[in-house]
């Protein structure tokens, strides 16, 4: 008897899906499993952390505050929908995706959002260097603005989104969903013996996904670009480089490349796999050898990103980890010292 077709239209239990492919089902479920639990540990420690050294209140942790929190929202559900593929408990499965792709969102917003704060505030030291007293009060003033407007925009516009697709939602399943909770909705086409089966994707979800994706990628590039031109500028406006001074240099463009690199190791291969999806019109299959190596590819790099974020952006940072005390600039640890001489560079370290 030949195997049932992968996709089924009304139903999650692993019977509809082909017997074949139930163990590489499960082996990808038991991957994200593990890598969204170490995201969850990873983003969990450092909210519990900024609320136990009594950080809340301090705007400068808000950009790591808010992006852990985030990280810690989709880590737990992606946590939720594998253990529930395992478990056979998968009808919400519809639901939880909706959610993990608004969370999907909020996570690359905030992301940008911290490259944004960073740019920001070496921009203003930049302007010390040049500009009168007034002008940089109102452009502090401005940037007060400007934050808390993109916060709220950051923390809003995925539920917008969410809302627009909930109108293009086909309420359609596979025995795929709660492994990888895609972020496409299965559209559904006649077969050959009459009945509905899910052979494509809707267009919403998955271009509004490629291009918040892309806009974060070039961005998080722009930003950090800039932001190591700006350092290197007030640096070597010194004059004559030290040793010391040099190696700062060094270490800041180091900490930039490992920001966007941590974001590109996450995203980079399912923006290339929703985009072949996009193309194709279809999903990539657990029954073709080839295909099912890149899902596991995805299943260990973007779950992987609450982990990998605590630790470039916090856990890794001396300055984050010191009792009651953070630096007003998040992307350098004590950064930049600025007194009635020349810039210069303090010692400590990233």
């Amino acid at each position: 008897m030949a195997d049932a077709p992968l996709f089924r239209p009304s139903s999650l239990d692993l019977s509809g899906c082909s017997t074949s492919v139930s163990g590489r089902l499960h082996a990808l479920a038991y991957s994200r499993l593990t890598a969204s639990s170490l995201s969850f540990i990873g983003s969990i420690s450092i909210v519990i952390y900024i609320v136990l050294q009594h950080k809340l209140t301090s705007s400068e942790v808000h950009p790591l505050l808010f992006l852990g929190i985030a990280d810690c929202l989709l880590s737990t559900a992606w946590v939720v929908g594998n253990a529930m593929f395992l478990h056979g408990k998968q009808e919400p499965c519809s639901v939880l995706a909706q959610v993990v792709w608004a969370l999907e969102i909020l996570t690359h917003l905030l992301t940008v959002m911290y490259a944004l704060v960073t740019w920001m505030k070496v921009y203003e030291l930049n302007m010390r260097t040049n500009s009168s007293r007034e002008k940089r009060a109102e452009f502090n003033r401005r940037r007060s603005i400007i934050q808390k407007v993109v916060y709220i925009a950051c923390w809003l516009l995925p539920g917008v989104l969410s809302l627009i697709r909930l109108t293009n939602e086909t309420n359609t399943h596979d025995c795929l969903r709660c492994v990888t909770l895609w972020a496409d909705d299965p559209t559904n086409s006649p077969q050959e013996d009459g009945t509905q089966g899910t052979t494509g994707i809707a267009p919403y979800a998955t271009t509004v996904f490629i291009v918040v994706l892309v806009v974060s990628f070039i961005s998080l590039l722009l930003f950090y670009g800039h932001v190591h031109i700006m350092i290197k500028h007030i640096i070597r406006g010194q004059g004559v480089l030290s040793r010391q001074q040099r190696a700062k240099e060094s270490e800041i463009q180091k900490r930039a490349l490992l920001y966007i690199c941590v974001f590109f190791f996450c995203w980079l291969l399912t923006l290339v796999v929703t985009l072949w999806a996009r193309i194709a019109d279809r999903r990539l299959s657990v029954e073709n050898t080839s295909e099912f190596v890149v899902l596991m590819g995805q299943a260990w790099t973007m779950p992987m990103q609450g982990f990998l974020n605590c630790l470039v952006y916090g856990w890794s940072r001396s300055n984050f980890r010191k009792p009651k005390n953070y630096e007003t600039l998040p992307f350098l640890e004590e950064g930049i010292n600025y007194g009635t001489t020349p810039a210069t560079l303090r010692s400590s370290s990233l």
